[in-house]
């Protein structure tokens, strides 16, 4: 598709290659095959249930645990689940050139609250402070276990 020339100028969003990349590393010298593209997603769903299961104590599970807002950091960049079932990623724009892709804009930073209640924040209050830190559940790193790490958003 990305070499199609009716595509050609089309912009799409996506995670970030990098972080994906060093995973595929991994496991290629692990298991000799390149993994699928969402091998991303059951490393990222693994990682972060061992690391609250290590980190969060008998709330772990919990729903408060779960969609804390200042979300998760996982191979393809940060990520968040929401009180309503859904869930908000950080993600690039690239745009298709007819002979692969490139980037319009690096992954965007979530904010601190979710989109639904971000919208009432800066209804009631004038303002929202995009710059908050996030503590994150470091998982793209090369070295498991996770640790605790902040980032700024």
């Amino acid at each position: 598709m990305t070499n199609s020339p009716m595509m050609t100028g089309a912009w799409f969003p996506g995670p970030e290659k990098s972080g994906f990349d060093a995973l595929a590393s991994r496991y290629q010298a692990a298991f000799g095959s390149p993994p699928p593209r969402n091998a991303s997603l059951a490393y990222d769903g693994t990682i972060l249930a061992a690391g609250l299961v290590r980190s969060a104590g008998p709330q772990r599970f919990a729903t408060q645990t779960l969609t804390n807002r200042d979300g998760f950091l996982g191979i393809d960049g940060v990520f968040r689940f929401l009180q309503n079932g859904q869930n908000e990623r950080g993600l690039a724009v690239y745009e298709i050139t007819g002979s692969g892709v490139k980037p319009v804009s690096p992954p965007r930073a979530i904010s601190a609250a979710p989109a639904e209640k971000a919208h009432h924040d800066r209804r009631e209050t004038g303002s929202f402070d995009h710059r908050r830190w996030y503590c994150c559940l470091q998982v793209a790193g090369s070295d498991p276990p996770p640790a605790r790490a902040r980032c700024e958003g």
